[in-house]
């Protein structure tokens, strides 16, 4: 036993000993990847971790609004080890990285290979994306290993992204800044665990300009390496693929939202309604007439009957315009019963009521409305396209003395009602399945309101023992602007929808297109316009900080401020701040101290 012990105090001397450590090395960026990918597994596999048996993924989740809690604490959890070793690792505290790393150990087996097999009846062996995320953690264990036996360096002056300054330093520290909150909380962490005289605030001046310079360092760098001289003309390979490619992408901006919605009929996918019904009130008394069109009485156009229907408007330019962004598989017609399906329930005094407002109101409104559902489908849009036509008979129509002589059983004649609803109706994805005015504004004589090509109705009133049911006949004119051809009454009502496709339902294309053209126009080029006008006009205040043609010495001037921090001399720290702060407030200064020696006379 007391072997035991001496070889595990041995074991622990060496490792806290330098004398027992090989040469301190820097291995947290390969940590902080190996975690990171851990972090990215998670989010996309969660299905395989969580105990519930949806079987979906975490976009699945996100669909539909809710995120699991199991879910959040692992993310959570995740973050807080990554934030923990961050700390160690800024502290150099050895001893604290040794327990972490026997904590995370014993932790991530058990749960690996006794809690999460037990959560999820899955063994270990059987779950892929378990297997992919210990493979990520095995590789963070065997590199933070190597970092304790190496143990941390004293001094850690900048960080990956800017120990060298190549092109490949360049486009990291692009990649790290379009990370939202990824500066600020590398930032935060530094300060609070570094040793420092600086306050918060200056931490984070120093840090945005150790940054810019060393990335004007990188920059200029990748400017030596190009041969091409200054003062020669741009070789046109070149300007033609970086300008062309800018220019191709604002027409693409300019002109998108107009090509989209243009093609909505093209690129969309084709979803007929499999329901049509229609309804009739009388001033907000119980429904005269309700009826629905469906499964084999709503059906898509045959090419001959699509042909017929065409024939009345082959005059019209607007007209064969319109209908040429259909095909006949996207013309529904529906053929509604002209019986009510319900019986009318009216009490007497609510009869009276009605007869009382015929008889004595000035005005009363009729409304005929229409309705059309697609069938659901969670890949596609669906939804109900419903539209109404108010339509107002005053005390002097006919029709309202027809209508009070049936509700008192003094005949059972039918009453003509004129222009109550569009027999030529557009069926978009959802919102408003309004008149087809492209069609219906042909059967209108020049001037008059598109109200008058809408089609007329036949009304009455059946009884039959203590039953009563009301039925609509709908007239049909029969338009040919050659001829002139006979009324024919039918027996119920004939509608003719004109189905605009629909688009998926993923989040990029609702975004496109839930706002309409006008939305899309306000929320893509609108905002992409702004961002791109600030790229080409916004230079001109930075001129003084981003054409600096040396930024050895400035460069140089932070480097030292890292050194001394590192070494606490905290009030050298302050000054050679305080120094930094009044060179960039001093032009002539930093053009003294930027100058290109190279070019120096």
């Amino acid at each position: 036993m007391n072997k035991n012990v001496g070889a595990l105090r041995m074991f622990f001397g060496t490792l806290l000993t330098p004398e027992g450590r090989a040469i301190p090395c820097d291995h947290y960026a390969p940590m902080f990847i190996a975690d990171i990918t851990c972090f990215l597994i998670i989010i996309f596999g969660y299905s395989s971790f969580g105990t519930d048996s949806s079987g979906g993924d975490v976009t699945a989740y996100f669909s539909e609004n809710k995120v699991p809690g199991t879910l959040v604490s692992m993310l959570i959890i995740q973050f807080v080890l990554i934030i923990f070793d961050r700390a160690l690792f800024l502290r150099k505290f050895l001893i604290g990285k040794i327990f972490f790393q026997i904590f995370l150990i014993i932790f991530v087996h058990i749960w690996m290979f006794f809690y999460l097999p037990a959560a999820t009846d899955r063994l270990f062996i059987n779950n892929t994306t378990c297997k992919f995320w210990y493979f990520s953690k095995v590789i963070y264990f065997i590199i933070s290993a190597k970092q304790i036996r190496s143990g941390y360096p004293k001094r850690s002056i900048g960080n990956i992204m800017t120990n060298s300054y190549s092109r490949i330093n360049l486009y990291l520290y692009q990649l790290f800044m379009m990370v939202p909150f990824l500066f600020e909380l590398r930032c935060l962490m530094d300060w609070i665990w570094k040793d420092t005289a600086l306050d918060v605030g200056d931490w984070f001046l120093f840090n945005e300009i150790f940054s810019h310079i060393s990335m004007l360092k990188c920059s200029q760098k990748v400017n030596q390496e190009q041969i091409e001289s200054k003062s020669s003309k741009k070789v046109s390979l070149e300007k033609y693929v970086k300008g062309g490619i800018l220019l191709v992408i604002i027409v693409f901006l300019i002109w998108f939202p107009l090509v989209l919605f243009s093609m909505a009929n093209t690129v969309g996918f084709r979803s007929l309604p499999v329901e049509c019904s229609v309804q009739l009130t009388i001033s907000g008394f119980q429904p005269l007439y309700e009826s629905t069109a469906q499964l084999g009485n709503i059906r898509h156009l045959s090419e001959e009957e699509y042909e017929r229907l065409q024939f009345p408007y082959r005059l019209s330019k607007g007209a064969q315009s319109y209908m040429s962004d259909y095909e006949c598989e996207d013309v529904v017609k529906a053929e509604i019963n002209g019986n009510s399906t319900s019986r009318w329930m009216i009490s007497p005094p609510s009869r009276q009521a009605l007869i009382a407002q015929l008889e004595h109101q000035p005005k009363v409104d009729f409304k005929f409305s229409w309705f059309f559902k697609r069938a659901p489908d969670p890949n596609l849009q669906f939804g109900v396209a419903e539209d109404f036509r108010i339509l107002s008979l005053n005390s002097t129509h006919p029709a309202r003395q027809h209508l009070i002589n049936m509700l008192k059983g003094e005949h059972n004649a039918t009453v003509r009602i004129p222009n109550v609803f569009p027999a030529l109706m557009k069926v978009p994805p959802d919102g408003k399945a309004d008149a087809v005015g492209a069609l219906l504004g042909e059967h209108a004589k020049s001037g008059t309101p598109i109200n008058n090509s809408f089609s007329d109705i036949l009304l009455s009133l059946n009884k039959e023992e203590s039953h009563e049911w009301w039925t609509v006949k709908m007239i049909d004119r029969h338009f040919d602007p050659v001829k002139i051809t006979e009324e024919e009454v039918l027996n119920g009502i004939i509608v003719y929808g004109f189905v605009d496709k629909v688009f998926s339902t993923s989040f990029l294309v609702q975004f496109l297109t839930g706002g309409g053209i006008l939305g899309l126009y306000l929320s893509l080029v609108l905002l992409v316009g702004k961002f791109m006008r600030d790229m080409a006009t916004g230079s001109m205040p930075k001129i003084m900080f981003d054409q600096l043609p040396n930024v050895d010495d400035i460069l140089q001037m932070c480097l030292d401020i890292m050194l001394v921090r590192e070494a606490g001399e905290m009030e050298l720290e302050e000054e050679l701040f305080g120094r930094l702060i009044f060179l960039f407030r001093s032009p002539a200064l930093l053009i003294k101290m930027t100058r290109d020696k190279g070019r120096e006379t």
